[in-house]
């Protein structure tokens, strides 16, 4: 009997083991070792952390301690790195919509290329043909930041985070655009939050890039 139990327990820390791997590999936190490259498939590990989530949930009060252990802290930690690589995924989407909107070429044409077609001529009627110039996001008729407290406008946030917090996550958060950690964080009932939603996105990750020390 206690000789099936250890092999049930080297079993469980095997497919525990495995499945984490995976979802390490797909978070593109390790290489793929059949490519020797880092592969990302964010959707594929959000399968995989459910399928470890799913066998938690299958064998609550079947578990040892060190079983029990074991499986919570691996999907802790797959969870708080699945979030960290979404939002830098999110981020990066936004800085392509905010560099698309601040080309010097022709809109429709930055459209057509950001979306996979071909446009071979200018539309000549968005702003940039009509302007000749690009959109500029201005921020002119608000106050400098320079004149705002960062800490005190991040305390809150500061408070409630485990660790050091990201400047992709601060400058969402200032602005207002909301992620799954700041969901967790329940940030949209810090005075804070949104604070800054009027000034540009790259003008505030910008300034926290300065202050967030």
């Amino acid at each position: 009997m206690e000789e099936q139990h250890n092999k049930n327990a080297q079993l469980f820390f095997g497919i525990i083991s495995s499945l984490g791997s995976q979802a390490w590999m797909q978070l593109g936190k390790i290489k793929n070792p059949m490519t020797d490259k880092i592969e990302r498939d964010i959707p594929g590990a959000t399968i995989t952390i459910d399928m470890i989530s799913m066998l938690k949930d299958k064998t609550e009060g079947n578990l040892s301690e060190e079983e029990k252990s074991f499986i919570d802290h691996t999907i802790k930690d797959l969870q708080m790195n699945y979030i960290v690589e979404k939002e830098k995924k999110d981020v990066a989407r936004l800085h392509a919509m905010i560099e698309l909107f601040e080309t010097d070429l022709c809109l429709a044409k930055s459209l057509s290329a950001y979306f996979g077609e071909e446009l071979d001529y200018n539309c000549q009627r968005c702003s940039v043909c009509i302007e000749k110039e690009p959109v500029k996001l201005l921020s002119s008729d608000l106050p400098s930041l320079d004149m705002l407290d960062f800490h005190d406008l991040v305390q809150q946030l500061t408070d409630i985070a485990e660790s050091p917090l990201p400047v992709a996550l601060v400058t969402r958060f200032l602005c207002g655009i909301p992620s799954p950690r700041l969901f967790e964080y329940k940030a949209r009932q810090m005075a804070s939050f949104s604070r800054l939603e009027a000034y540009p996105y790259k003008t505030v990750e910008k300034w926290v890039q300065l202050h967030n020390k």
